[in-house]
């Protein structure tokens, strides 16, 4: 996903004319090529790790360097939501650290006026073009994010796995939760 969206934010910056550094490019396509292998290798832990961290801190580069107004900072809440959703309940720490850096650097950007990068700037049509397109991306990472997690913890309330998944009617959840099923009421 992330090889998809810089290359499409290097189409936009080429298209509308903004000057962004190579290296910001060459980090994303890199990283995302790594996490990518370390995956297909097996080492999903260390690329959760890997990638939740370098990306936290690559998105805060490119967010210090524009303006607010652009949105691009949104993807730190974005990054937060994917923490959530790709560790399970047993590594709620983990979970919770990569979410706060999400949030941390969120505010970092907000308050400070610190940029590690040249600062890019942007004509007002560009501002509000690149926030239509950060937002719009943003809210879907979020929403696949949220339903992702939701469906996750569908399987372990019902015990369900992508394996082995049983030929039965379930019961609606919120039917289960209201006590439709005799005796079931406070179980959860």
């Amino acid at each position: 996903m992330i090889f998809v969206l810089t290359s499409i934010y290097l189409f936009l910056d080429l298209w509308l004319g903004v000057s962004a550094q190579k290296f910001l490019y060459i980090g994303f396509f890199s990283f995302s090529l790594i996490i990518y292998f370390l995956n297909r290798l097996g080492k999903t832990g260390t690329a959760k790790v890997l990638g939740l961290f370098v990306f936290n801190l690559m998105i805060y580069v490119v967010a210090s360097s524009e303006p607010f107004e652009t949105g691009i900072n949104l993807y730190l809440f974005a990054a937060g939501a994917v923490a959530l959703t790709i560790y399970d309940f047993k590594d709620w720490p983990k979970s919770l650290f990569f979410a706060s850096l999400s949030m941390i650097l969120m505010i970092l950007v907000y308050l400070g006026d610190v940029s590690i990068v040249e600062h890019r700037h942007f004509s007002p049509y560009q501002t509000k073009f690149f926030f239509v397109v950060n937002a719009t991306i943003n809210g879907i990472i979020c929403i696949y994010s949220f339903l992702l997690f939701s469906k996750l913890n569908y399987q372990v309330f019902f015990g369900i796995s992508e394996h082995r998944i049983e030929k039965r009617r379930i019961v609606p959840l919120l039917f289960y939760i209201s006590g439709g099923i005799k005796g079931t009421q406070g179980s959860i």
